[in-house]
C-alpha cells in the first residue's frame, strides 16, 4: 500500500468523529510509529474528535491489569501532545479519577506518590474513567508472555462500544507466535474497522529518514536508494553516525568523507539488518579484499550474492579506515586518535590520485570493463602501486599482491613486496605486524616473512628490559621481544632481577615465567621461563628472605 494512500486514510481516522479501531501493520523499523507521531502532532492543534491522548507501548507489558492502568497512567489533554507524560499529568488523572469517589477518595489519591501505591483492583478502576480518547496501542507483537492477543483486542473492544474511545494499534503481525497470531485472526473481524499495510517504497523510505535540504543527508539519498534501505531506524542509525564523524574528517579531502559516508551506509545496514538481502557483517570485514577481483571457488552461494550485492554498490576494497569506521557502527563512538592514522594515510592517496600518476586508475582499469586485457591491467596495476608506493597501506600492498598471485604473475607480486619495503624502511613501525590492528588481513605468506625479518633488521636495539616490560605492559609479546629475551643467559635474568625495585619488579618476573605456564608455546619461549627461573633459584639461595620471596612465585629453593 502506498504512502500515499496510507497518509489519507490515518488523517481520516484522526478526523472523523465516530469511534473506531484502525490497525496499522509492517515490517520492523519501517517508521510505522513514527509516521503516526509525525501526523497526530500536526493535526492535534486542528482539533481532534476526541478530547485527550494516551499512547502505549506494550513492550515487555506482561498483565492485562498492567496494560490497563497504562492506558490510563499515559493519558494526556490533546494540548499537550507530542510531550512525554509526567508526574503532574499522572497526578492529575489519578487526582480527576478520585473526585468520583467523593472527598475522602480525593484526598486519598492526592497523597499517592508512585504508581506502585495502587492495588490491581484499583488500577482496574482507573481504566474505567477513561472515555473519549484517542488511543495509540504500539508493539503489540513484543507484549510480554502472559498478556495475550484475545485479551488486548477485548480492551480495544470494550474502549470502542463503551468508552467511545478511537484506538489504533501498531503492530509487525509476523512478530507474533503462532497461538497469538491464531487469536488475532479470530477476533480480528469482530474488532477492527480499518486494516492498513505500511510498507513504503525504498523512495518513501529515504523522504521519511532523510532531509535532502541538509548536505550530508542528501549525500545519503543516491546510497540508501542503491542498497534498497527500507528500514527508517536503520536510515536514522547512519545518519548519527555520518554527523558523528563528519567533525574528525572535515579538515581531509572531500573525498574522504565520502568514502566514510559510503563505508557507514552499508556497514550500517549489514550490522543491523536481518533480512535476506543484506550481506553478512562479519563476511563483508573479512572478505573485502577479494573484491578486488579474486576468486574463490569455494563460495558458497550466499557468499556469491553478497559478493554481487557489494559490486552493485561500488565497494571495491576493504581498507584501514573502513575497518576503524565499522568499530563505529559496533561501538557508536568514534576513537579519533585510532581514525587519525587511517585518515590522513587515505587523504595522502586521495591528493596522489589527482595527479597523472592515480593508484585508484589502474584499479579502475582492472573492474570497470570486460576488454581481454589481463597485460594492460597487470602492466598499469604494477606500475601505478610502485609510483603510489608511499601512500599504500600493508592492507593495499596484501590485495595488490594477491592479485598478481591469482593472475599467475608471482614475479611482479615478489617485486611489489621488494619494492614495499625498500621504499619504506624509513618507518619501522609499518612492519610491526604484531602491533598492526589489521594484522589478521594479511593472507600472503611471503608479505608476512619478509615484514618479520624487515622489522628485526631496522628497529633500534632492543634491551632485555625494554623486552620485558613490553610484554608487562600490554600483555602480549612480539618476534623481536622473544628474540631478545631468548637471547639473553641467565646471568642477564639474574643481572636484572637483582637491579630492578619497586613496583614494575614483580610484573617483570611474572611476564618471564609465563611461558612455561602456557601450552603450545616455542622452545625459545621456553629458554625464557627456564633461564627466568634458574635465576630466581640463584637468587633465592643467597639469604632466607630472598628464599621465601622467590617461593611466591612458585620456585622453590631448598633451605640450606
Amino acid at each position: 500500500m502506498s504512502l500515499k494512500i496510507v497518509t489519507a486514510e490515518i488523517e481520516r481516522f484522526l478526523k472523523a468523529p465516530e469511534p473506531e479501531v484502525l490497525v496499522i501493520r509492517g515490517e520492523w523499523g519501517t517508521g510505522k510509529t513514527y509516521a503516526w507521531k509525525n501526523h497526530i502532532s500536526r493535526l492535534s492543534s486542528s482539533g481532534l474528535p476526541t478530547s485527550r491522548y494516551s499512547y502505549v507501548s506494550l513492550f515487555g507489558v506482561n498483565s492485562l491489569y498492567e496494560f490497563k492502568f497504562l492506558l490510563f497512567q499515559q493519558s494526556i489533554p490533546n494540548a499537550t501532545i507530542g510531550t512525554e507524560p509526567s508526574m503532574a499529568s499522572f497526578k492529575e488523572n489519578a487526582s480527576g479519577f478520585a473526585e468520583s469517589f467523593g472527598r475522602k477518595g480525593f484526598k486519598f489519591f492526592e497523597r499517592l506518590p508512585v504508581v506502585k501505591d495502587f492495588a490491581s483492583e484499583i488500577r482496574s478502576f482507573a481504566f474505567l474513567s477513561l472515555r473519549n480518547t484517542l488511543i495509540c496501542i504500539d508493539d503489540v507483537e513484543r507484549k510480554g508472555r502472559d498478556l495475550d492477543v484475545r485479551e488486548i483486542l477485548g480492551v480495544v473492544s470494550q474502549l470502542k462500544e463503551e468508552k467511545a474511545c478511537k484506538v489504533v494499534l501498531i503492530m509487525n503481525q509476523s512478530g507474533l507466535d503462532d497461538d497469538n497470531d491464531s487469536q488475532f485472526e479470530k477476533y480480528r473481524e469482530k474488532v477492527i474497522d480499518v486494516e492498513l499495510a505500511f510498507a513504503p517504497t525504498v523512495q518513501e523510505c529515504a523522504s521519511i529518514g532523510l532531509d535532502q535540504s541538509q548536505k550530508l543527508d542528501a549525500r545519503l539519498v543516491p546510497l540508501v536508494l542503491k542498497l534498497g534501505i527500507k528500514n527508517i531506524r536503520i536510515i536514522f542509525r547512519i545518519k548519527r553516525l555520518v554527523r558523528i564523524v563528519f567533525p574528525h574528517l572535515e579538515r581531509f579531502e572531500p573525498e574522504v568523507l565520502q568514502q566514510a559516508i559510503h563505508s557507514l551506509t552499508l556497514f550500517t545496514w549489514c550490522y543491523l539488518s536481518d533480512d535476506a538481502v543484506s550481506p553478512n557483517y562479519e563476511f563483508v570485514k573479512k572478505s573485502g579484499l577479494g573484491l578486488m577481483g579474486l576468486r574463490d571457488e569455494e563460495a558458497s552461494e550466499d557468499e556469491k550474492a553478497w559478493n554481487s550485492v557489494l559490486q552493485g554498490y561500488g565497494l571495491m576494497a576493504i581498507d584501514e579506515f573502513d575497518l576503524v569506521l565499522a568499530e563505529l557502527v559496533e561501538t557508536g563512538y568514534v576513537d579519533a586518535e585510532k581514525l587519525d592514522g587511517p585518515a590522513s594515510t587515505l587523504n595522502a592517496q586521495v591528493i596522489a590520485d589527482k595527479g597523472d600518476k592515480s593508484f585508484g586508475e589502474a584499479w579502475r582499469l582492472y573492474h570497470d570493463s570486460f576488454e581481454n586485457n589481463q597485460e594492460q591491467v597487470v602492466e598499469m596495476i604494477f606500475k601505478r602501486f610502485k609510483e603510489n608506493v608511499k601512500y599504500i597501506t600493508p592492507l593495499n600492498l596484501n590485495g595488490t599482491v594477491s592479485l598478481l598471485r591469482e593472475l599467475r604473475r608471482d614475479d611482479l607480486a615478489d617485486q611489489c613486496i621488494e619494492h614495499y619495503i625498500l621504499n619504506r624502511k624509513d618507518q619501522p613501525k609499518l612492519f610491526d605486524l604484531d602491533s598492526y590492528a589489521f594484522a589478521g588481513d594479511i593472507t600472503d605468506e611471503k608479505i608476512k616473512d619478509a615484514f618479520a625479518k624487515t622489522f628485526v633488521d631496522i628497529e633500534p636495539e632492543l634491551s632485555l628490559r625494554d623486552a620485558i616490560a613490553r610484554i608487562a605492559d600490554k600483555q602480549g609479546w612480539g618476534r623481536k621481544d622473544i628474540e631478545v629475551m631468548s637471547a639473553a643467559s641467565e646471568g642477564d635474568y639474574y643481572d636484572l632481577f637483582k637491579a630492578e625495585k619497586g613496583e614494575h619488579l614483580r610484573s617483570f618476573v611474572i611476564a618471564c615465567l609465563q611461558f612455561k605456564r602456557i601450552s603450545g608455546t616455542s622452545e625459545k619461549e621456553q629458554s625464557i621461563s627456564s633461564k627466568a627461573e634458574a635465576a630466581l633459584k640463584r637468587i633465592g639461595s643467597e639469604s632466607d628472605v630472598n628464599r621465601r620471596r622467590v617461593a611466591s612465585y612458585g620456585v622453590e629453593v631448598d633451605a640450606k
